[in-house]
């Protein structure tokens, strides 16, 4: 529903701490992104969710800028206190542009909100990469005077679609036990950019089955302290990732299961993987490239908030069972998983059978590597394989749409600061800091103790350089006082030897009576 003003009494908790002017603004992103919303058609409920999804990033994307402005202004001291240098403008501009882009586009268009995936720089121009309402835009943008200037918006020849229905299950089992089966992923665009390859999701189930090394289930990727339980079993259907494991008997898991059975469209999932091997870049549009992760290890698997999942068709809902695609293996495997309950296991399957269905009928980008029995098919069929590559020289020549929901841009917005590659990019800065902090230090230690050193080198050398009656007096006036030896001079005129004619030796006799007469 609109609001009023910073005022109106009915505004989110989280809204009314905010101050005065970030009210405002939050009030504008929402009424205007409802009212947009509401011309289209969409329902109240439904526009009342976007508008709070795309109003909420916005403040947090603010908060993010603010911790990015410290941080490189934090690095611009320690390098100057290294250098003794003022870092150029110019050199940091770069990481400033995201920043200052985003300012001229508001500026440009306040009652529009967009998002900057990101910014391409080569020999020929420099650009930015710009989502708005589901659509991709390419901003030139260049350097003036140490500003930044923009250019006109134009669209890019590609789109990204999330498809409404995902999946996730639990079923009570006649033994007491509650069984969750789950959609884990799937390989397409996710919220971050990047694409989990079917070629991940193999890797990553074959390292956990050599190695007895199952993901577990914790809530919110908060680690073992909620786990919830670990999975039994583990596949890949076309581009959908499978899970499935029982909950185990804690209060985590009885929580999870009562908030589940009370909103289950309200929650989605996600994975925790270790990349083991660089991403490739998969390039989607001209000079623009997305990473694509094809190697790992799989660690856990999260239930949370589905605006807080970072891949698409992976919230928990329900789907009608239509006409099955699913690999009969697997659906034989998740049938005798749910044991006695086999109305949950259609309605899992189903759901399965319509992210992969919705995926295949649309456009979607998405990265499905072929598993060795399909190469193998592949491969014993040449005629079907020249025809493939005839099919793809020509589907090269051909410009390709996508369509994307704009829940899916809005809830971007609020993912990114949250993320584990923004949180991964701030670790990283955070250690550089240390790192440099740490060098700083060392850097006036090695100095301090270069210093001491010149000048005892100085010292000795000017002892060197002094003469003999120079040291002794220093020397002597060093020793304190009362402990300086002193010495006694009696001077004694020298007697002469020669005598006169006249004179004559006394005897020791008469020298004693002549003394005696004389003190007399």
């Amino acid at each position: 529903m609109p609001y009023s003003g910073p005022d109106d009494k009915s505004l989110p908790s989280n809204v009314k701490k905010k101050s005065k002017g970030k009210r405002k603004q939050w009030i504008a992103i929402f009424n205007s992104t409802f009212k947009a919303c509401k011309k289209k058609g969409g329902k109240k409920k439904t526009c009342d969710s976007k508008a709070f999804k795309v109003a909420n990033g916005v403040l947090k994307e603010k908060s993010m800028d603010n911790i990015v402005a410290t941080v490189v202004e934090g690095l611009r001291k320690i390098i100057r206190d290294i250098t003794g240098e003022q870092i150029e403008a110019r050199a940091i501009s770069i990481p400033d542009a995201y920043d200052k882009i985003r300012k001229l586009l508001r500026e440009a268009e306040p009652t529009e909100w967009y998002w900057i995936t990101d910014l391409y720089i080569d020999d020929k121009e420099m650009f930015a990469v710009v989502a708005r309402e589901g659509e991709l835009f390419k901003l030139p943008f260049s350097f003036v005077n140490d500003e930044i200037t923009i250019g006109e918006l134009s669209r890019v020849v590609i789109e990204f679609k999330e498809i409404a229905e995902r999946s996730f299950r639990i079923m009570r089992q006649k033994d007491g036990t509650i069984r969750w089966m789950l959609i884990a992923g799937t390989s397409v665009l996710n919220r971050q950019g990047e694409i989990d390859s079917t070629k991940l999701f193999d890797s990553m189930i074959e390292h956990a089955i050599s190695e007895d090394e199952y993901p577990y289930l914790d809530f919110f990727h908060l680690g073992e302290k909620f786990r919830m339980g670990v999975a039994d079993y583990i596949a890949r259907d076309g581009v959908v990732l499978i899970a499935a494991g029982l909950f185990e008997d804690n209060p985590v898991a009885n929580a999870m299961i009562k908030a589940y059975e009370t909103d289950p469209d309200y929650w989605g999932a996600s994975n925790t993987f270790r990349a083991t091997s660089p991403p490739e870049m998969l390039e989607v549009a001209t000079d623009i490239s997305i990473p694509v992760y094809n190697e790992g290890i799989w660690d856990a698997i999260a239930i949370l908030p589905e605006e807080n999942a970072c891949s698409l068709f992976t919230a928990i809902s329900q789907s009608v069972l239509k006409e099955r695609f699913m690999d009969k293996r697997i659906v034989s495997a998740l049938t005798k998983l749910a044991g006695d309950d086999e109305e949950a296991a259609e309605e899992f399957i189903g759901m399965v059978d319509e992210v992969n269905r919705d995926v295949k009928d649309s456009d979607v980008i998405h990265r499905d590597e072929p598993s060795q029995e399909e190469s193998t098919e592949e491969e014993g069929s040449p005629g079907e394989k020249e025809s493939s590559e005839e099919e793809t020289i020509e589907g090269e020549s051909l410009e390709t749409e996508f369509e994307l929901d704009k829940e899916a841009i809005s809830q971007i917005a609020t993912q990114v600061a949250d993320s584990d590659a923004v949180t991964g990019f701030m670790q990283t800065v955070k250690e550089a800091v240390e790192q440099l902090s740490g060098s700083v230090s060392d850097l006036q230690v090695i100095s301090a103790a270069s210093v001491r050193s010149s000048e005892k080198v100085l010292q000795r050398l000017d002892v060197l350089e002094k003469s003999d009656e120079d040291k002794q007096r220093e020397w002597e006036n060093d020793i304190p006082r009362n402990q300086k030896v002193r010495l006694t001079t009696t001077y004694r005129p020298s007697r002469d030897s020669t005598k006169g004619d006249n004179e004559k030796e006394l005897s020791l006799t008469e020298l004693a009576s002549e003394t005696l007469a004389n003190i007399k």
